[in-house]
């Protein structure tokens, strides 16, 4: 049997690294059938290469993973390689697919919502009976979170239950990874509600944990594999204590602790003295909260908790800056409430209590997030469809905001963009002197000889690959 996975991205954006997501789908494979499962995986935002790899490589299953950018090269390329092969049999996933169930095409045979890995070894198994060493086979139409085609009618099965033990997942398999993937994520979901954000909606606001003893395998694989930096790509990763020490114990036993550097995420509720101290002995350097505004009253409308506040994003970029660690935040603009004062609010915060400042994120509408469903009450449209659609040619913060996609109500499209250039303006020096302290922390550190040679890596493949095209080894399950 023959997988392919396909990335699929906007033509006219880079490549970016493969997904993590079909890794943990081929590892979640791993030794399930009789026979050897030859996989690949490519990110490539050429159509004409991608459909050459397809025929060369002839799948029998070929996997699309898309957000909405690249759900057009998305459907391009099921109709191209039914042409080549109607035998191939096509499944999509990806936050695309999860946020917009009823957008597959006919050519697509099937299409997996949400957590994927168990929909997918299931619709494997289905597909392939004889070639399963299990042999409860599950139709079809019990698939929890499957989407297929069934006499010219679109059938979406409801979405199951999350794994509830995370480390049953397995590890994801590396091997179809880009060289420079340098991501590991220790748990799923988030707990909090921000009503502009799609995580309540992907993961119904579940929050689950590897354990410490799986956290600390992936730091080593990442490490074997020359990784001295490490991203901890979790929406939360600064939340549970208990865990950070016992990673720490065990990197102690290693001999890991001090050799490998880290990046996290973290929101400022769950940011105190003894977690900043806990990070840096983990040797954090950089932690990138959701600082997104400077106005107390919009931020806890926004973040839909009475518990944050601007004072509290301060106290985190403080107690960061205290120990050590560089604080970054994003930044949003364009909430309805938000005007000319508010804005220039958050320029003043992020001047004085980020390491980073960036030209706004400019305020998207997901669909099923509350702030879809307010705008719906308040103003009769369906922001969600018109921004879905905005940045089908674009890509996150760069989105182009016209008096349609404008939610503001007391901003226009002309001030945001005004507004755009002159923290893009503010941040050019800022940005320069965060990434001359970041390379300080890494030169003056245990791991000096890897770092420099991660750094030289990165460095090196980027020149040679400017528009991060990857195309993995075939690899054998």
């Amino acid at each position: 049997m023959k997988i392919l996975f396909i990335n699929c991205v906007s033509e006219t954006d880079f490549a970016y690294s493969m997904p993590l997501a079909v890794s943990y789908l081929t590892g979640y494979l791993k030794g399930k059938f009789k026979e050897k499962i030859f996989v690949k995986a490519i990110s490539i935002n050429d159509t004409s290469k991608i459909l050459k790899i397809v025929k060369d490589f002839k799948p029998d299953v070929l996997g699309l993973t898309t957000t909405t950018p690249g759900y057009d090269m998305a459907k391009l390329i099921a109709k191209e390689v039914k042409k080549i092969s109607k035998k191939i049999i096509i499944v999509a996933g990806g936050s695309h697919i999860t946020l917009f169930n009823d957008s597959i095409i006919p050519e697509i045979d099937y299409a997996i919502s949400g957590e994927g890995e168990r929909v997918f070894y299931e619709l494997i198994k289905y597909i392939y009976p004889k070639k399963s060493k299990d042999k409860l086979i599950i139709p079809k139409k019990e698939i929890a979170g499957l989407i297929y085609w069934e006499n010219e009618a679109l059938i979406i099965n409801p979405r199951g239950e999350f794994i509830k033990n995370l480390d049953d997942i397995g590890h994801p398999d590396r091997r179809l990874l880009n060289p420079t993937n340098n991501m590991l994520f220790t748990s799923r979901g988030c707990p909090f509600n921000c009503i502009y954000c799609s995580s309540p909606v992907i993961w119904k606001r579940t929050f689950r944990m590897h354990s410490a003893e799986y956290v600390f395998e992936e730091i080593k694989t990442l490490y074997k594999q020359k990784h001295s930096v490490q991203w901890f790509g979790d929406d939360l990763f600064t939340c549970n204590k208990n865990r950070l020490r016992k990673i720490i114990e065990l990197m102690k036993k290693d001999h890991l602790l001090g050799k490998v550097s880290f990046m996290a995420l973290g929101r400022s509720e769950t940011f105190d003295e003894e977690m900043a101290k806990l990070l840096k002995e983990l040797n954090v350097l950089e932690v990138a909260f959701g600082f997104e505004v400077g106005d107390d009253k919009i931020l806890k409308r926004v973040k839909n908790s009475q518990f944050i506040s601007v004072e509290k994003n301060k106290m985190a970029s403080e107690l960061c800056k205290k120990h050590g660690i560089l604080a970054t935040g994003g930044i949003m603009m364009g909430f309805p409430e938000e005007g000319h004062k508010e804005v220039m609010k958050t320029f003043k915060f992020f001047k004085k209590y980020s390491d980073v400042m960036n030209s706004p994120n400019i305020v998207m509408v997901f669909p099923g997030t509350a702030l879809q469903e307010e705008l719906k009450q308040s103003t009769g449209k369906d922001y969600a469809k018109i921004h879905m659609e905005t940045i089908r040619l674009s890509f996150g913060g760069e989105m182009p905001i016209t008096e349609e996609s404008n939610i503001s109500r007391k901003l226009t499209p002309e001030d945001i963009d005004k507004y755009r250039k002159m923290f893009h303006r503010a941040g050019i020096i800022k940005n320069k002197i965060h990434y001359i302290k970041l390379f300080g922390k890494l030169f003056f550190s245990k791991g000096i000889a890897l770092n420099m040679y991660y750094l030289y890596h990165i460095y090196i493949t980027t020149k040679n690959n400017p528009r991060r095209e990857y195309i993995s080894p075939t690899i054998v399950l």
